[in-house]
């Protein structure tokens, strides 16, 4: 689920589900919004980041990204590609 805030123009990002309820940070980037979330992972922190990208009308990409290094390199984790069915 995402959510606009009129307040500070920004969007959130909400996973729930039977196992967790995570909130992610929305921030813009050359025109393109990233939804952050710090993780500890084996007593590690990482940055997590999310994104969809529309490719043409019925076909959106979702991509998942980790930074052991504070998002100075990003290593892609997983992408989804999710297509409309017509």
């Amino acid at each position: 689920m995402t959510g606009f805030d009129n307040s500070s123009q920004t969007w959130s990002f909400y996973y729930v589900s039977e196992r967790s309820a995570q909130w992610y940070e929305g921030k813009e980037e050359n025109g393109q919004w990233f939804f952050y979330k710090k993780f500890v992972i084996n007593g590690e922190e990482v940055l997590q980041r999310q994104s969809w990208t529309l490719k043409d009308n019925s076909t959106l990409v979702r991509k998942i990204e980790n930074s052991k290094d504070g998002g100075k390199q990003w290593v892609l984790g997983v992408a989804y590609t999710l297509r409309r069915k017509i």
